[in-house]
Formats: C-alpha cells, sequence, structure tokens
C-alpha cells in the first residue's frame, strides 16, 4: 500500500525473522535491476526498514513508525542497501 509521497508499505502476516528478510532480500534485489518503462531504461534505489510485532509494539502504527526509522537509518548508510540487522527494531 502506498504511505505516501514515494513511500510504500507492506505487511507480512504469520511469517517470522528469516522469512521476512528472505522476501525482503529478494524485493531488494529485484528492484536493483533496470526496468523499461515507455521505452526508457529506469534504474530505481530503494531504501527499506522493518518493523516487528512483539508484546510491547502491537499497533500498526506503532510498526510503520519503527518500519521508518530503520529506513531512514538506512538510508544515511550510503552503501549498505541489504544489512539484516539494522531493518529491525530490536
Amino acid at each position: 500500500f502506498r504511505v505516501g509521497g514515494d513511500e510504500f508499505g507492506l505487511f507480512l502476516a504469520n511469517t517470522n525473522h528469516d522469512a521476512t528478510m528472505h522476501t525482503v532480500t529478494r524485493l531488494e534485489l529485484a528492484l536493483r535491476e533496470p526496468f523499461v518503462y515507455q521505452e526508457k531504461l529506469l534504474a530505481v534505489r530503494v531504501s527499506m526498514g522493518c518493523g516487528v510485532q512483539c508484546a510491547s509494539q502491537t499497533s500498526a502504527e506503532g510498526l510503520l513508525e519503527q518500519a521508518d526509522a530503520k529506513m531512514y537509518m538506512n538510508k544515511r548508510r550510503a552503501g549498505v542497501r541489504i544489512n539484516h540487522r539494522s531493518y529491525w527494531g530490536k
């Protein structure tokens, strides 16, 4: 779903850390590949962050805040695109 502007969110239900990281890694690697749109070759850069539901964090808003904070942390790490530890709000 679109969060706003150029930010999108994805909720993964009934999953665990390893399965989530597998999905995040696959998504990021797929988005690294340039693609053709209206006869133009386009490339995108992405920064991602994940929020994890736990006893202290159960609201959707809290999960989005957690993921947003991690995303901005990853954006500041210019060359680091996939860092499994930095995705999670632990």
